[in-house]
């Protein structure tokens, strides 16, 4: 039993190292060869290890997407309803980075997860052409958000900005 765990553990961290190169790796060939090993991995709770192992590792703001997208999309019985949510905020909150300059970005990466603080940040920074284009992003990527937390937060924060902006 202890050989059959080891086994285990060494192929999941062999798994998830080879993953992580494939991410960093410029070539978009490798994204679809990591997304063909994650679908093809048989058991369903090590490859959610692997993919929350990655998301807590210092990624790029499109890998994080990419293993977001992934898990959303391949594992969802494996995801609890908040941990769902939590994924689409993430998502949402990496999707909004994607709107600012590169060289902007870490500074504000610590909010992948709080996307509504990155939009107040960002007007509080007096970066409003970079909060537009957040706020912009956030209008249409709502349209297609079915989990009511996240909307009702949402328009209540489209609220706040719609009156913050009227003034600017």
């Amino acid at each position: 039993m202890e050989y059959t765990n080891f086994l285990y553990s060494n192929f999941q961290t062999i798994q998830e190292s080879h993953l992580r190169y494939l991410l960093e790796s410029s070539a978009g060939s490798d994204s679809m060869k990591a997304y063909r090993i994650l679908e093809s991995m048989r058991d369903k709770e090590m490859t959610l290890a692997i993919c929350d192992s990655l998301l807590k590792q210092n990624l790029h703001v499109s890998q994080t997407l990419f293993l977001i997208q992934f898990m959303l999309l391949n594992l969802p019985e494996q995801l609890s309803p908040i941990r769902r949510g939590q994924l689409i905020c993430t998502k949402i909150g990496a999707k909004a980075l994607l709107c600012l300059p590169e060289a902007a970005r870490p500074n504000y990466d610590h909010l992948v997860s709080r996307p509504l603080l990155l939009l107040e940040q960002l007007l509080m920074n007096m970066k409003v052409e970079w909060a537009a284009s957040v706020f912009r992003h956030l209008q249409v990527t709502l349209t297609f958000v079915s989990q009511p937390l996240i909307t009702v937060a949402f328009g209540a924060k489209r609220r706040v900005v719609n009156s913050v902006c009227s003034f600017c």
